[in-house]
């Protein structure tokens, strides 16, 4: 299992990755996780066998979003991989997002194992919202250049939802290469738990309760969320919106809860940063990061891009194309600066 990120760690895409692997082991198979060096230690791995890259620099803090240490990590999980392959006589390699599959692409060629891309974002719709990226042209051209070539790279697709299934067959993905395994839940995480005490603690008894669980990334939509909550407010005063995040930069919180004080509804607006899992017995409607193709993440763009280029390089021999490669990687991190990761938008669930 191919990890592009910090594991474990609190938000989605590591914590639907561990439910997966433990999934799998349920069903007999073997898995055994290669990732990057950090991870959230509050959180139980019992049982999973998790191979790390090496440590670069001294940042250990998990943050969200693009960076030379990830870059570099991204770098190192292409040895990992076919290192533990081998060691493992593995039959797959199941990659993760669009770095897994760059990063695993080299093992499938030189382990000879078929890759699995595990498809939950797309690139097209999404690169050219970001202001940083000029000219948009530029996003435009990196969207559809990731989109087109790295599911070629995988011996077959999952897609996380019907949509991005559908958007992969008009690029052109035969039929037969690529299916739709959503991501599932484990309800018996939930069993036997009540969200009374927490209702308690926030004063929210008899009160209508929406939750948005998530990181807090200005991407997510969550502008609009709450910019129509007023209209929620109208009709019902006593509902209250609850956004909950994980991983969580601070300056996103403040700027929401500015945002609910500019419309006038900051006594329906709660901010939290803790355990999303918490949370999940309490609300009526829960709204979390779509995984559909409205998904895209610009540190999967910057890292992808830079893996892409390399790889393109090392396969035809050309030190130029290497170099070339590296210089376009330095140049797309300095336009995207240390930006989080997002995952795009609260849908209903």
């Amino acid at each position: 299992m191919l990890v592009p990120c910090p594991f474990p760690a609190n938000h989605g895409t590591p914590g639907a990755i561990r439910e997966l692997c433990y999934a799998l082991g349920e069903r007999g198979h073997k898995v055994e996780i290669v990732t990057y060096p950090l991870s959230d230690d509050s959180i139980p791995v019992d049982g999973l066998v998790i191979h790390r890259v090496a440590a670069l620099g001294a940042h250990r803090k998990i943050v969200v979003g693009p960076s030379w240490q990830r870059l570099g990590f991204d770098a190192l999980l292409v040895p990992k991989v076919i290192e533990t392959v081998r060691n493992l006589r593995a039959d797959i390699i199941h990659a993760h997002n669009f770095e897994g599959a760059l990063a695993g692409f080299p093992g499938r060629l030189i382990t000879g194992r078929p890759l699995i891309y595990n498809a939950i974002n797309t690139m097209v719709d999404e690169l050219p919202t970001y202001d940083f990226i000029r000219p948009k042209i530029v996003a435009k051209w990196m969207g559809r250049l990731l989109d087109y070539w790295v599911p070629r790279l995988a011996n077959h697709i999952i897609a996380d939802t019907q949509q991005l299934f559908e958007f992969m067959l008009k690029l052109g993905i035969p039929k037969d290469r690529a299916e739709v395994v959503p991501s599932g839940v484990n309800v018996s995480m939930f069993a036997g738990k009540s969200g009374e005490k927490i209702r308690e603690r926030y004063n929210l008894q008899g009160k209508p309760l929406v939750i948005y669980t998530g990181t807090f990334d200005r991407f997510q939509g969550l502008d609009e969320l709450i910019t129509g909550f007023p209209e929620v407010v109208s009709q019902c005063p006593e509902a209250t919106l609850m956004l909950v995040g994980g991983t969580v930069n601070e300056a996103h919180s403040e700027h929401y809860r500015q945002r609910a004080a500019e419309l006038g509804i900051e006594r329906n607006v709660i901010i939290i940063s803790a355990p999303i899992i918490a949370f999940y017995v309490l609300a009526g409607r829960t709204l979390e990061s779509d995984t559909g193709r409205q998904l895209a993440w610009i540190a999967a763009a910057t890292q992808a891009f830079a893996i892409l280029l390399c790889v393109i390089a090392l396969l035809i021999g050309s030190f130029a194309l290497i170099l070339a490669g590296l210089l376009a990687a330095v140049a797309v991190i300095l336009l995207l600066g240390e930006r989080d990761r997002p995952k795009r938008t609260a849908d209903k669930t």
